[in-house]
């Protein structure tokens, strides 16, 4: 037992001692995606592009980052900024969304609607771009409905977890 004890807290010392000599975040381990400050600051749309994140690509009424530079073309779109941020508030804290971590350096998963918006709200309203303006907006767009969200994290070249993206997907016509 006492061999037992001393192995792991020399495993844990050299885990520690390997994270700082490579320049690994110690956050870069293992911990829930949505808990984390950096996730939930990048959530909100208006800081995500800043952050590093391609959130407003998907957002109706947003203007995307130049970078995917196909704007929300071929893109589906939560329908405006204000819906994407319920689905955001309550995905960030509502209990039993099943738990993803971020560790290594990208994390993602879908999420039943009715998992993140409540019982008896299987599909929600989106819009697929068919194309857009000359600053990436979208300009022709078809009503879709969608049984999912997808959200993707990323680790940021700062060492810094963030909501990379987010959409409707699982979409139907």
């Amino acid at each position: 037992m006492v061999g037992s004890k001393k192995s792991r807290q020399s495993v844990g010392r050299i885990l520690l001692v390997t994270t700082v000599v490579c320049g690994w975040p110690l956050h870069a381990l293992a911990a829930e995606c949505r808990t984390l400050s950096t996730v939930k600051d990048s959530g909100v749309a208006d800081n995500n592009t800043g952050s590093g994140g391609h959130l407003t690509q998907h957002i109706l009424g947003k203007t995307p980052p130049p970078q995917p530079a196909s704007g929300q073309a071929g893109k589906t779109l939560y329908t405006s900024p204000e819906a994407y941020l319920g689905v955001w508030r309550n995905y960030e804290s509502k209990e039993g969304i099943p738990s993803l971590n971020c560790s290594g350096t990208s994390a993602y998963h879908e999420v039943p609607v009715n998992k993140v918006l409540g019982s008896g709200v299987d599909l929600i309203g989106a819009f697929s771009c068919d194309s857009t303006n000359a600053d990436g907006t979208c300009k022709d767009k078809r009503r879709t409905q969608c049984d999912k969200l997808a959200f993707g994290f990323i680790l940021s070249p700062q060492g810094r977890w963030i909501l990379n993206t987010s959409f409707p997907v699982n979409c139907k016509s």
